[in-house]
């Protein structure tokens, strides 16, 4: 989806005072000179209009795990509005904060150059999907990307810029919840994604877009510190239940099963998967349950069908709506995908029981995800004036991975240990 200049050069910009782009490893010279040779609609502002001055605000907002977001705003004389584009440069600095939470509380995870090369391979894999897939994909809508950048250790930390949804589009807080007519639609769009991928004549992307795990030692230390966490802010309910937890929860062979081997056990075929498909990452038009885009596909790889509704429906839906609507949900997917694919002449190679079979065990995996959120999300300083909301929020989201929980030991019953044990 990278945007691909067919027209005149344009009129470079006059000569503009140079110096740092907000605190963004790149500089507003660099900045224009990109710009410049990926969009046509700011090189057509160019040969209109003298440009005046360059601006960027860092609109992370804490929502951003390995990447600063930054809205860039591009003044021109004559023009009532800013011209606004997004930067996205990927980096560690939310990583080094979550480990600086664990290691005060007598953990001694650190950041270390394993870790970082993984960050490294999931923006490259984002870049590789825009610059080769997704323009070609219908019925799944994302934003435009106008150029990118791999993250090369050393030389360059890498960058995404594209079309700026500021004001038009909206993410939903992990406290809100979706509705079941909002799953409904991520699971419609789902379908669509998938579908392109099975059709496609050339499957080499499997290779090109594998899963990458984390497989350094002491890379899950975070999730056991975290669980003891939540253990801790209400021990009635979960110390129990998180002890049971612990077992398996830092066992790369759990996640790799639950996470991806599951569907093959299933019968399902290789689809691309999105892989963090949450709030953060879907954006709402204002006032409306469409979707304006999806965004973030910094892990997408060659996985399971089932493993993107299965992150929605477990970190994004409240006990009593997942629970009541997750069979209308998975179902709304294998209709819509059985019908995308009898259009192009194909058939739907497997049944909705194996869907849902997979969906089970990702869904014990998603758990997991759900319960290091809340004290992520829920621990730390507030202001004495919304302590009274985030009891709330907190309670809300505990009860949210309550019942996850309990439905996930439920279906670890009916997985042999052998899968998922070391």
């Amino acid at each position: 989806m990278v945007a691909d200049i067919d027209v005149l050069s344009p009129r470079p910009p006059s000569p503009f005072p140079d110096g740092p782009l907000a605190d963004s490893p790149y500089t507003i010279s660099w900045f224009l000179k990109i710009l410049s040779e990926s969009s046509p609609e700011f090189c057509e502002l160019l040969r209109k209009y003298e440009l005046k001055s360059v601006s960027a605000l860092n609109i992370s907002g804490g929502k951003g795990f390995i990447s600063k977001v930054y809205k860039c705003d591009i003044e021109f004389e004559g023009l009532e509005h800013p011209h606004e584009v997004v930067l996205k440069v990927p980096g560690v600095d939310a990583i080094k904060d979550v480990d600086k939470a664990i290691i005060s509380e007598g953990d001694t995870s650190k950041i270390n150059d394993q870790k970082i090369q993984h960050f490294i391979r999931f923006h490259n894999q984002e870049c590789l999907f825009y610059n080769k897939y997704a323009d070609k994909i219908a019925g799944f809508p994302m934003v435009q990307m106008y150029d990118t950048g791999n993250w090369v250790v050393d030389k360059t930390r890498g960058y995404l810029l594209m079309e700026s949804m500021v004001g038009a589009a909206e993410t939903y807080s992990i406290f809100q919840g979706f509705s079941k007519k909002q799953m409904l639609k991520i699971a419609e769009h789902l379908a669509h994604f998938h579908k392109h991928f099975l059709c496609m004549p050339d499957q080499s992307w499997t290779e090109e877009l594998p899963l990458h795990l984390f497989q350094s030692p002491g890379a899950l230390d975070f999730v056991e510190a975290l669980l003891k966490k939540l253990s801790a802010m209400k021990p009635a309910i979960f110390e129990d239940r998180i002890k049971h937890v612990l077992g398996f929860s830092n066992s790369l062979k759990f996640h790799k099963y639950t996470t991806y081997d599951v569907y093959k056990d299933f019968g399902l075929p290789t689809v691309l998967t999105h892989g963090d498909m949450w709030t953060n990452n879907i954006l709402w038009r204002k006032d409306s349950d469409e979707v304006a885009a999806f965004i973030d596909f910094q892990i997408c790889h060659a996985g399971s069908p089932a493993l993107d509704i299965a992150r929605v429906l477990v970190l994004c839906s409240d006990g009593d709506v997942r629970r009541e609507h997750e069979v209308d949900i998975l179902k709304q997917y294998y209709r819509t995908l059985k019908r995308l694919l009898e259009i192009d002449g194909k058939s739907i190679e497997f049944t909705f029981q194996q869907l849902e079979g997979a969906y089970r065990v990702h869904l014990i995996n998603q758990t997991i995800h759900l319960l290091f959120m809340v004290p992520f999300f829920c621990c730390g300083d507030h202001d004495e004036n919304m302590k009274p909301i985030w009891e709330a929020r907190t309670e809300k989201l505990m009860m949210r991975a309550l019942f996850a929980l309990d439905d996930a030991l439920t279906v670890l019953e009916t997985v042999p240990e052998e899968k998922y044990k070391e």
